[in-house]
């Protein structure tokens, strides 16, 4: 997807944060002590997926891209937002998908602007859900990104962020999948499209 790129870094945040507030309709969130302005070691490793050649490659605003498998459909919404959605399963539902965002920042220094973003979205976007924390931040082609983990009302989350070497945008993946399936049946889902994250 190519778009221009007005989008606010708040701007994005509010769309994430509606976006996960739909899903969670009716339950009252519980937050957790996590301290965010903490930085989680060590990294995790991640080396670079191989693609196969019938996979979809997503532009993201420009900035980076990434790939899905054939059988997934991919959805722009415009303003930098970008639907990945799992096929169908056995009932007909897809049981999960991830919302991409690239929002605006500062620039500067690419590790601060990493930290702001991880905090910011620890604070703000998904403050007071159910089990927040933060994971180890981990590598993906030589790109470091935050991680976090929350639930709320049906749905399991987990988020990765990253910031492009100049510190001007933000790129957030939110995964939400059903609780239909248990936290590792999900991640067996998506885990493969994550390695095939690049950086432009």
């Amino acid at each position: 997807m190519m778009t221009s790129r007005p989008l606010s870094f708040a701007a994005l945040a509010i769309a994430a944060t509606l976006t996960v507030s739909a899903c969670s309709s009716g339950e009252k969130p519980t937050a957790d002590p996590t301290n965010p302005s903490e930085s989680p070691s060590p990294v995790a490793e991640s080396s670079a997926a191989t693609v196969p050649s019938d996979w979809q490659t997503v532009d993201l605003d420009g900035v980076a891209e990434i790939s899905v498998p054939p059988d997934w459909t991919v959805k722009s919404t415009g303003d930098a937002l970008d639907t990945l959605q799992a096929p169908k399963d056995s009932v007909g539902f897809p049981p999960g998908s991830a919302t991409v965002g690239v929002g605006n920042l500062a620039g500067g220094d690419q590790s601060e602007q990493l930290e702001r973003s991880a905090n910011y979205e620890l604070k703000t976007t998904y403050a007071g859900y159910t089990n927040l924390k933060r994971l180890p931040n981990e590598v993906i082609n030589d790109t470091t990104f935050f991680r976090l983990q929350f639930e709320g009302g049906a749905d399991w989350y987990d988020v990765y962020g990253t910031v492009t070497p100049d510190g001007e945008y933000s790129i957030v993946f939110q995964w939400k999948f059903m609780k239909t399936l248990d936290r590792k049946q999900a991640e067996a889902i998506w885990s493969p499209v994550m390695p095939t994250f690049k950086m432009l």
